[in-house]
């Protein structure tokens, strides 16, 4: 049951309206699908100060906002305002707030002169349809979208019913049928809409054609006047009689003028002026062109017009065309990709589109891109009758086919001759080409592509082979306030340039609500797949001094992309994470996107200079604040955009790319159970668990740790827990997270020192010692430079020779152990150098003291790297049976270095026995390897995991993330782990590795060693 709010105002939006506005869509996000984004103020400020609307319209009830109503220009065709957004907050449904804001539209719509308000919907809102419908919209029958018409702006702008609509409300006497379903009854091809309105003894009844969106029938108590045609789809070309009617119902004869408009190719020759005493037909000929463009849903069709005078006032009719040849013929293929020197799977899709049996003889000429084995073909066709006919082709190389062809149609006697034109592109893996067709522009460069629309500048660049990929790119926009007026009309100026390196595609669109000023587009194209977009603003010297801003709007890759988030790079691989509303001003802290999804990659970057933020539904990149002189010629840097297919297989990779060697980021999910502030190290049996969401949504739902809970409402902080447990040197603890919609669940590391003391002793001259309870590991100055033995509960792990170098495999001299050396020092020369050892403390970036020994040796002999100092760390924590190394060094201080090496060399033997050894490995799937046995190289194992059958015990290598290659070699002689680091250093500075962490346990703790990964050291 609807009832009314008599409280209401209708006003305008002002940013003292900004926190209800967002309150209103935080709390009718159900009827918008049920997403769990959130809105606030700052944002409704940010989207209000850059939408292109020229109205916002809010509802208050009691100072509150109820209702949301914009209106701006519509984008897609011309004479027709539009509405982008309509809500109405769910507790106010029923009470007519939506019937109150669609009608001040409609009243804003004829006040400001405009004859037609437009608005979309999706198909699932039926309920919204009679509101719509009783409003004067019609839904129009389309398959691509639920679009509505409304027609009433041009009805109360007609002066000849205005004795009518001045005494009667239209909105109370409408005669409509409100059914769900779309609207407007069919004739002659045709689609009609018609209102009706009645009231007393007075009556007004008017009909609209769906494509000219033009009036073509207005009946009255006083007059009827009519247009009509005998066929929506016209024989181009060809005479045809249009039909005016005119029916006089009063006593006096009445003044009747009739004068056709001419429109670019509809010839329409129809002139009267009588006076009408009962009812005059009047004929007059036209005769339509033929357009190649054929007409689109999305416009307003050729339409053919005139103006009929009624005793001083005009009616303005049309009446849509769609101009056609007997016959249409394309050309079509089931290849996306061709080869040369081959024959393609070409077909001639025919189409009769006459009512009549007749035979078409058709003329094809072949051209320096396609042979065609039979270039003249002749069949016979039924009525409206469709066919495919396969031809005989050879293709010669890539390129645009573009020729007119010859074509005669016989019927019924008559033979109709005429030409049409058959455009085809044939895209190759390695030719370069330009290709225009009759609604786009396209470039080819291999399987890459870059194609412009016609009719609304969009720009789309992809690629063909595995499905056809393409993000597109919409019209840029000046402003402010921004303003869609390019995505109407087609670009001035288009420009192609081909060198070795690639082609070129230049675009350029002319202002006409700034005039003077010009947008160049210009999207260079490689050989190699990397698209290069560059923008700049054009003053032609006719302008004025301003200030304007640019924006570009394209499609965001949202759905399994990496995202940068301060220091953090966000995953969302996860399929439900596709709507743009879920990200904020945190996101995108790097200038750069990488999209990952079956076996595709998409690299996307954008210049430094211009801010990236949301647009509507869509991304953008914008420059604002641009300094436009008077009258001087010019043009002004915009910014630039990068897009990469298939050339990158990483995140990392790109990243790298874009911004050079940076301090890595961490990999996270949207939604993670970790350590609270990422500390996995504690010390009071009470390890701390945190919910981080990150992503701009609500967090609802139960946080469980172990054995402890807490529910969370409606929280957008992070959440954390702590947890008492008896810990272990080494715990796992299993947590949880479940939500009305999602459970996230996560094993979590901690690792719990205890209170005794790392023993840091040097037993002899240069001999050290580091005791941490079973664990023990040795160093001495004048053997290796590095760590020689490491032994845990009683058993040596490391493979070694000490005190005596030997040779082995490929090593000679061979010392076995732990130590860094930089590539390039051969065992030789690492013996002629000099270290020195000492006992030292360590904080790591959370604040934990780690103790053991640091190795420092000054490179004094090798000539490349003589001045350079190595500073090696060997640490632990009190009762960890764990040992972390890292390295610090400083380059010379008379040298640079570029592209150098540095590498962490493991050789291990648990047990003393390398056939009893196994190496545990990840890659491929989880696999055993053998030591003691054949030779292999493993590269890249994320983790390895050593062990003997001899002892009960594991150890557990967690390398750094970002290294140059991980490498295990296993032969009979030797267990060799190590990573290899490319460093480049000025002179005097100073580098670091991250650390290596050795961690023993007797249970393989390889799923959860990335959180290792989460100790640094300062």
């Amino acid at each position: 049951m609807e009832t009314k709010t008599t409280n209401v105002q209708i006003v305008e939006f002002s940013p003292q309206y900004a926190e209800g506005v967002a309150k209103m869509w935080n709390e009718s996000r159900d009827n918008w699908g049920g997403d769990d984004s959130v809105m606030t103020a700052a944002q409704v400020l940010e989207k209000e100060s850059n939408s292109t609307n020229l109205f916002l319209y809010l509802a208050l009830v009691d100072g509150e906002v109820a209702g949301y109503c914009s209106l701006s220009e519509y984008r897609e065709d011309s004479n027709a305002l539009y509405i982008p957004l309509l809500n109405v907050h769910p507790d106010y449904h029923g009470h007519k707030l939506g019937k109150q804001l669609v009608l001040n539209a409609v009243n804003k719509t004829v006040e400001l002169g405009w004859p037609r308000l437009d608005l979309f919907t999706w198909a699932g809102n039926t309920k919204a349809v009679p509101l719509y419908k009783k409003c004067g919209f019609f839904w129009e029958d389309r398959d691509d979208s639920v679009h509505l018409m409304n027609f009433i702006p041009t009805i109360l702008q007609l002066e000849c019913l205005k004795p009518f609509f001045d005494k009667y409300s239209w909105y109370d006497t409408s005669k409509r049928a409100l059914e769900v379903k779309p609207d407007g009854y069919k004739h002659n091809g045709y689609t009609f809409y018609e209102y009706e309105w009645s009231a007393d003894d007075a009556f007004v009844k008017v009909r609209f054609e769906r494509t000219s969106r033009k009036l073509c029938y207005v009946e009255t108590n006083d007059f009827k006047v009519e247009m009509v045609h005998p066929s929506f789809k016209t024989l181009a070309n060809k005479e045809s009689l249009m039909e005016y009617k005119v029916e006089n119902k009063r006593p006096n004869a009445i003044s009747v003028q009739i004068q056709a408009n001419q429109e670019g190719a509809i010839q329409h020759q129809a002139s009267f002026t009588n006076l009408v005493e009962e009812e005059v037909i009047f004929t007059a000929p036209v005769t339509v062109h033929y357009y190649e463009q054929e007409p689109n849903d999305w416009k307003t069709h050729p339409t053919m017009e005139a103006t009929v005078t009624l005793d001083g006032y005009d009616i303005s009719l049309g009446l849509g065309v769609y101009p056609i040849l007997p016959v249409s013929i394309k050309l079509a293929s089931t290849n996306q990709l061709f080869e040369a020197n081959k024959n393609p799977k070409l077909f001639l899709e025919v189409e009769s589109l006459v009512e009549e049996i007749g035979t078409l003889k058709v003329s094809i000429p072949s051209n320096d891109i396609l042979t065609l084995h039979d270039q003249s073909i002749e069949m016979s066709l039924n009525k409206k009758q469709r066919t495919s006919i396969p031809l005989s082709t050879s293709l010669l190389k890539g390129g645009a086919f573009n020729e007119e062809i010859m074509c005669t149609f016989s019927t019924n006697g008559e033979e109709i001759t005429f030409q049409t034109r058959l455009r085809f592109a044939f895209p190759t893996k390695t030719d370069s080409f330009v290709a225009e067709t009759t609604d786009k522009w396209l470039i080819f460069n291999g399987r890459y592509y870059a194609s412009l629309e016609k009719r609304n500048n969009t720009l789309s660049l992809g690629r063909r082979g595995k499905g056809d990929h393409a993000l597109p790119f919409f019209a840029p926009k000046l402003g402010k306030p921004y303003a869609d007026e390019w995505t109407k009309k087609e670009a001035g100026q288009i420009k192609v340039e081909k060198t070795d390196a690639g082609i070129t595609f230049v675009s350029v669109l002319s202002s006409d609500l700034k005039p003077g000023l010009h947008i160049e587009s210009k999207v260079f194209l490689s050989n190699f797949g990397l698209y290069d977009m560059s923008y700049r603003l054009v003053l032609d010297g006719s302008q004025e001094a301003q200030n304007v801003s640019w924006v570009q709007s394209f499609v965001p890759l949202v759905a399994y992309t990496y995202i940068p988030m301060g220091e953090e790079v966000l995953r969302l691989k996860e399929s439900h994470v596709a709507f743009n509303d879920y990200l904020d001003k945190r996101h995108y802290s790097e200038p750069w996107t990488f999209t990952e999804k079956d076996g595709e990659t998409i690299g996307f970057a954008w210049s430094a200079n211009v801010v990236h933020r949301r647009d509507e539904w869509k991304n953008a990149v914008e420059l604002t604040d641009i300094d436009v002189p008077e009258s001087v010629q010019t043009s002004i840097p915009l910014a630039t955009v990068s897009l990469a297919y298939n050339h990158f297989s990483s995140w990392e990779e790109w990243r790298e790319e874009v911004m050079g060697e940076q301090e890595p980021l961490r990999e996270v999910g949207p939604l993670t159970l970790e350590q609270t502030d990422g500390q996995i190290i504690v010390k009071d049996n009470k390890p701390s668990v945190s919910l981080k969401s990150r992503l701009h949504v609500p967090v609802v739902g139960e946080l469980v740790a172990g054995n402890e809970g807490t529910t969370i409402q409606n929280s957008e902080e992070d959440l954390s827990v702590s947890v008492e447990v008896e810990m272990e040197p080494i715990t796992l603890v299993n947590t949880s997270f479940t939500s009305p919609n999602t459970k996230v669940e996560e094993t979590l590391l901690y690792l719990q020192p205890n209170t005794s003391t790392v023993s840091v002793e040097e037993v002899e001259n240069g001999h050290w010692k580091v005791t941490n309870g079973d664990l023990q590991f040795s160093v001495h100055k004048e053997y290796m430079a590095g760590v020689y033995s490491i032994v845990y509960k009683g058993e040596e792990w490391l493979h070694h020779t000490y005190p005596t170098p030997s040779m082995k495999a490929w090593w000679n001299p061979w010392t076995g152990g732990l130590r860094y050396r930089f590539g390039g020092m051969n065992s030789f020369s690492l013996q002629k150098e000099v270290s020195e050892v000492k006992a030292v403390t360590k904080l790591d970036s959370k604040g934990n003291e780690w103790s053991g020994v640091e190795v420092t040796t000054t490179i004094v002999h090798h000539e490349k790297f003589k001045g350079t100092t190595l500073q090696q760390f060997f640490l632990t924590l009190p009762g960890l049976p764990m040992i972390t190394t890292l390295a610090e060094w400083r380059a010379s201080e008379d040298k640079l270095f570029a592209g150098e090496r540095i590498f962490c060399d493991g050789f291990w033997n648990p047990g003393d026995e390398l056939a009893t050894v196994t190496y545990d490995s990840k890659i491929r799937g989880q696999k055993e390897y053998y030591a003691g046995a054949g030779e292999l190289i493993l590269i890249d194992d994320p983790y390895a995991r050593l062990r003997s059958a001899k002892l009960a015990d594991a150890l557990h290598i967690v390398q750094p993330k970002y290294v140059f290659e991980k490498e295990a070699y296993v032969t009979k002689e030797v267990c060799y782990v190590n990573t290899e680091t490319e460093w480049t250093l000025q002179a005097g500075e100073t580098t670091h590795v991250q650390p290596t962490i050795h961690l023993f346990d007797n249970r393989d703790l390889r799923p959860y060693m990335e959180q290792l990964r989460g100790i640094t050291f300062k």
